[in-house]
């Protein structure tokens, strides 16, 4: 029996190497977007199945950016996960949330540029617009939260706040660490854009443990940030992160339904027409295909640009081919991502009852 299971927790090597996970067992898997950053290691931890993905790869050897979020994300959702919980190192941008706490963040400024291995399931004739107003699921941090406030009262989380992004791997200047504070920025980090978008995408409630482990560069009186320092404060955080996972791994219903999983509801805006046969490209061919000499001129009506330059102009078709009459575009709508394929009956990326595919794949 392939082994499945219903939470993911993405991190470093630190969380799948708890004590308590039992069980473990190494899973590879592959998907449309190449391989993820490593094997997943499933285990059972307070009596449930959880796969463990090491994020930036096992020895961690991946930049921010070379990570493969889209495979990581298309793998964890293969397994049958529904939750994600996330472990992030992270700098704080503000006086309160302290190196050495957690923070449960509520919202995200993606201020990355790079492709970062892909930042959407969408594309390829394929085109929804996801609402991505609540990046992280407000009922998954609640159960995080309360499950933390229950077992692990000696650890201070943070409820809340803006995490900013950033590209990486260099860390900001005292330029750009003001900046971000005066956007109103809480946390500063490197990995959770796009992974918190796919995995909404997906349709997979994600939330963020953000462990602070330094003040960035913007402090007067505090040293800037360096990696020795991250290394050194992550090493006493780890303990506080793995026993608030364990905590709302126990605490968390695996059949609970929230908003996260109805993400693609209503979300495709692709037409009805396009998604049947191959969208005129047989026609196009077939003139393409025509003797260069085989044709006649016709007089089209001329665009603004060409009004403007040469007041006209004449456009060419094969010689028994009438002048193609422009037709009104097929009518747009919005209608479930599920029944896509019932109701067009065409695209077979558009089935999503035998198991999960993303639509570009």
């Amino acid at each position: 029996m392939a082994e499945t299971a219903v939470i993911g927790v993405i991190g470093g090597s630190g969380l799948y190497n708890m004590p308590e996970i039992s069980d473990k067992v190494s899973v590879t898997v592959s998907t449309p977007f190449g391989s993820p950053s490593g094997s997943i290691v499933i285990g059972t931890l307070r009596g449930k199945r959880v796969a463990f993905l090491p994020r930036h790869g096992e020895g961690h050897t991946l930049l921010p950016s070379e990570v493969p979020y889209r495979a990581n994300i298309y793998a964890l959702k293969s397994l049958g996960v529904r939750f994600i919980i996330a472990a992030n190192a992270c700098g704080s941008l503000t006086e309160s949330y302290r190196p050495g706490h957690l923070a449960l963040p509520d919202q995200l400024y993606d201020n990355t540029r790079s492709e970062r291995g892909g930042r959407t399931f969408f594309g390829e004739g394929i085109v929804g617009h996801v609402s991505m107003a609540d990046p992280f699921s407000p009922e998954l941090s609640g159960v995080i939260a309360r499950a933390a406030a229950a077992q692990v009262p000696d650890a201070v989380i943070h409820r809340g706040g803006l995490f900013v992004v950033i590209e990486g791997p260099r860390f900001s200047t005292r330029g750009e660490s003001r900046t971000y504070r005066a956007w109103g920025g809480q946390l500063i980090g490197m990995t959770t854009a796009p992974e918190a978008f796919l995995a909404n995408e997906a349709e997979i409630a994600y939330a963020a443990i953000a462990h602070i482990t330094d003040y960035d560069v913007w402090h007067e009186s505090e040293e800037p940030v360096t990696t020795e320092i991250v290394m050194a404060t992550m090493a006493k955080n780890i303990d506080h992160v793995q026993r608030v996972i364990a905590a709302a791994v126990e605490r968390l219903d695996v059949n609970a339904d929230y908003a996260a999983h109805h993400t693609l509801d209503n979300v495709v805006m692709t037409a009805r027409a396009r998604s049947r046969g191959d969208g005129g490209q047989a026609q196009a061919a077939a003139w393409r295909a025509a003797r260069p000499g085989d044709v006649r001129r016709c007089r089209v009506k001329p665009s603004l640009a060409e009004s403007q330059s040469s007041r006209g102009c004449r456009r060419a078709y094969p010689t028994g081919h009438r002048r193609p009459v422009r037709r009104r575009q097929p009518r747009r709508t919005q209608y479930s991502a599920r029944s896509r394929l019932a109701r067009l009956g065409a695209d077979p990326r558009l089935d999503r009852g035998g198991g999960w595919r993303p639509p570009c794949a």
